[in-house]
């Protein structure tokens, strides 16, 4: 699956307005939890989505820009502290190949239970980060069922980049690389409202986006 396949496409009639509202918030909790669209961040009880991305526009990059926007608002960063990621020997020798323990995305999977009452379906990163078989059959148990999605090397990159740089975004010594979970369960808050060649994104709730780092 792609970053921007998350995002459901609603077809719109002529002159209809992309407004969605985010009532599902309950009160007294609204302040902690926001909408963003790929213009800006959202403060009222509704959000109002321009159409103003065309076929010319980098569909794919605007889709992970957006995700890192809304999780890095979070202030919520997960990364296994006690158990390091292991590297493998390839790495080493720059071939960038990082084998993948499993406890990462179970941490994850606990804090978004805990901070967002959502469960995390999806986990996106870089595409040439491998997964032992031995911990990937751990990842993939009932218990947790997490779909492992690869990114483009280049846009993992860029959206990289654009963490560190545009988003001052911060990481512990030694873990430099992001991974982006996703709650899919209910596929409600991940909007691409259409209009004839125009389109928007939208996250409607960012508490089912979170990073984690490695």
């Amino acid at each position: 699956m792609k970053l921007s396949e998350i995002f459901e496409e609603i077809q719109l009639k002529e002159n209809e307005v992309a407004e969605f509202p985010l009532d599902f918030l309950a009160p007294g909790v609204k302040k902690d939890y926001w909408a963003f669209s790929h213009i800006d961040k959202c403060e009222g009880d509704f959000i109002n989505i321009p159409l103003t991305l065309t076929e010319k526009d980098h569909k794919e990059k605007l889709a992970g820009q957006l995700l890192l926007v809304a999780a890095t608002d979070r202030n919520i960063l997960v990364y296994d502290n006690s158990f390091p990621w292991e590297i493998d020997k390839e790495y080493i020798r720059g071939q960038n190949y990082v084998t993948l323990l499993n406890k990462l995305p179970i941490l994850m999977k606990t804090v978004m239970r805990k901070n967002g009452k959502g469960e995390i379906t999806d986990l996106f990163i870089d595409e040439k980060t491998k997964i032992d078989r031995y911990y990937e059959e751990e990842i993939f148990h009932e218990d947790i069922s997490i779909k492992i999605n690869g990114i483009d090397h280049d846009l993992y990159n860029y959206l990289l980049g654009y963490f560190f740089n545009d988003l001052k975004g911060h990481v512990p010594y030694g873990r430099y690389n992001l991974c982006i979970g996703i709650d899919l369960n209910l596929n409600d808050s991940f909007v691409q409202p259409t209009c004839e060649n125009k389109y928007g994104l939208a996250i409607l709730d960012n508490r089912k986006v979170l990073l984690g780092c490695y």
